[in-house]
């Protein structure tokens, strides 16, 4: 990322008049990534301390990622729009809430000492 910025600061915006990457993008990779990869980290730690298996942690998170990335393409969005920087900053967002709001409901400490153990 910092060599793209380095080459459109340095090379492309002098020559062109604007920047190579568009903000769109920027916004997406800069927050959307970031904030969607901690919403399936909270989830895989949620459901492998729920069920005492990470096995199944990681099976939840690639239901989920197979979910998003058939979802998001399916909206008709362009990559570099900002329709598509909110929708996977939003996507980001309700995984991380709803495993914040689920582990509040449902992770106890009993659970927590009984996965260790049973690992």
């Amino acid at each position: 990322m910092g060599i793209l910025w380095a080459l459109n600061v340095t090379v492309i915006v002098p020559v062109v008049g604007k920047a190579f990457l568009p903000a769109p993008i920027l916004a997406t990779v800069l927050l959307g990534v970031p904030l969607l990869g901690l919403g399936l980290a909270a989830l895989v730690n949620l459901v492998g301390l729920l069920v005492a298996n990470p096995n199944l942690g990681s099976l939840a998170v690639a239901v989920v990622v197979i979910a998003v990335s058939n979802i998001l393409p399916r909206l008709g969005l362009e990559f570099a729009s900002w329709a598509f920087a909110y929708a996977n900053m939003a996507a980001g967002g309700l995984i991380l809430a709803g495993s914040v709001v689920a582990a509040r409901f449902f992770l106890t400490k009993q659970r927590i000492i009984l996965s260790a153990r049973r690992l």
